[in-house]
């Protein structure tokens, strides 16, 4: 028996080192499968890293760019502005020279500081009929409008229209033929 448990332990320690042998040679297969795997992940972080450089770079390049184009647009704005202060200044000095014409005329022609009143004083008139027109109802202005004609053209007493285009016209541009014209019409 002595011989049958030699042969026994003998087997065991086979079997045993058949087992580890089997364990070693998985454990290096899973390890080899593993890195295999890992290298695989690597290589595709990789090519993710790669592609997110290269849309980095390109992304600083639109930037810098965009940086170009907006000193070029500061430098544009900084002419346009330079020469909108010129014009305006020719402007001024435009304006300030007609100023000393009026200034002259209206020391020659005495008359036309009147008819500059009377103008404004009918100007101020306009507007004030204007503004009360606005504020009247809408369906007030509506039947107003229907009898209204416009103060250049008048209404003789057969309704005809008359715009004063082919007849004579007074100093004061009304028509000849106008009905203040005509006191006993």
């Amino acid at each position: 028996m002595n011989d049958n448990v030699w042969i026994w332990i003998a087997l065991g320690v086979i079997a045993l080192a058949i087992v580890i042998a089997i364990a070693v040679v998985a454990g290096r297969k899973r390890r080899a499968q593993r890195d295999e795997e890992h290298r695989r992940e690597a290589a595709e972080l990789r090519r993710r890293g790669e592609a997110e450089d290269i849309e980095a770079r390109r992304r600083a390049t639109e930037a810098k760019a965009a940086e170009v184009e907006a000193e070029r647009a500061r430098i544009e704005a900084d002419r346009l502005e330079h020469e909108a202060r010129e014009r305006a200044e020719a402007a001024q000095e435009v304006r300030n020279r007609a100023d000393e014409h009026l200034q002259g005329a209206d020391k020659l022609d005495p008359g036309h500081r009147a008819r500059v009143a009377d103008d404004a004083r009918d100007a101020r008139h306009a507007a004030e009929t204007r503004r009360a027109d606005e504020a009247r109802p809408v369906d007030a202005r509506h039947v107003d409008d229907a009898r209204h004609v416009d103060h250049d053209r008048h209404v003789d007493t057969d309704r005809h229209v008359d715009d004063g285009i082919d007849g004579e016209h007074r100093a004061d541009g009304r028509p000849a033929d106008h009905p203040h014209d005509h006191p006993t019409r």
